[in-house]
């Protein structure tokens, strides 16, 4: 039976969810794409960002959630320009050492250990060791609540790169990180690749 929850579950303590921005997210635990966006820093260093809070939809358009104070949000704000590259399992751990190493000065691509490519339509890098790169350029932003740290970013694709020997190997998935309701006990997060279950026809009733 389903449970009905309009505020966080006691169990749950809001002031421990580091890094994540409502209990919502640890109670839904909905998977998303998970994604390297890349562009230029202003001092022509590479930038190399790693986002989950996004999705692509609609009339070729990605929606991503920014915080204000990162340096993503600069550069698209400057720049209007960027690229999301989806990583496998065996680019996933590079990608993530730029977390680490994202310094002003740094070349964020190339202290991760990856390659940085000319991307084709736009002034921003490619991560070649990435089988997907979607080339975008900032159509809007809006403001999702008053005060709000973040935004949501709307980019529209305006070039694609595909690498289908590399795609086989199957894109990441952000199984966000799971709080039981009942103990408040914490899974995840983890990451996970897309398994075909077939024609829809095909599913059980």
């Amino acid at each position: 039976m389903k449970q009905d929850f309009k505020e966080c579950p006691g169990t749950i303590d809001e002031g421990r969810l580091f890094g994540f921005k409502s209990w919502q997210e640890h109670v839904a635990a909905v998977a998303s794409p998970l994604a390297a966006v890349s562009g230029y820093k202003s001092n022509g260093r590479s930038n190399l960002t790693m986002q989950s809070w996004l999705g692509v939809h609609g009339d070729r358009l990605v929606l991503m959630s920014v915080e204000r104070g990162s340096h993503l949000y600069g550069i698209l704000k400057e720049r209007g320009e960027a690229v999301v590259n989806f990583p496998t399992a065996g680019s996933f751990n590079r990608c993530m050492r730029s977390i680490g190493g994202n310094g002003w000065e740094e070349d964020e691509i190339e202290s991760a250990g990856l390659t940085a490519e000319r991307a084709r339509e736009i002034d921003a890098p490619r991560v070649a060791e990435c089988p997907l790169s979607l080339e975008c350029r900032v159509l809007w932003e809006h403001e999702g609540a008053p005060g709000s740290s973040d935004v949501t970013v709307c980019m529209k694709i305006v070039s694609v790169a595909v690498d289908q020997e590399l795609c086989r190997e199957g894109l990441l998935y952000n199984i966000r990180s799971r709080s039981d309701i009942e103990t408040g006990a914490k899974t995840g997060p983890e990451a996970g690749v897309i398994t075909s279950l077939g024609p829809y026809e095909n599913l059980p009733e």
